[in-house]
């Protein structure tokens, strides 16, 4: 799924990558983690969490423009 979607924002140009295949594993890499720490109540609420999560991956695949998120 991230391998598609990596693909399409680069054929868009919204991202310049070289290797869709290796940035998509390191999203789930990432991603992966969170059920590692994450606690209801803790300091994020899922949508924080969310939120502070796209922001991340948004930034490390550099993308030339940000994502909408939800009001």
């Amino acid at each position: 799924m991230f391998r598609d979607i990596l693909t399409r924002c680069r054929d868009e140009g919204f991202v310049d990558l070289r290797d869709v295949a290796l940035v998509a594993r390191a999203i789930v890499q990432v991603t992966g983690g969170i059920s590692d720490w994450y606690r209801p109540g803790g300091q994020f609420g899922p949508v924080d969490l969310e939120d502070e999560y796209v922001q991340l991956i948004w930034s490390m695949i550099n993308a030339k423009q940000p994502p909408v998120l939800r009001a």
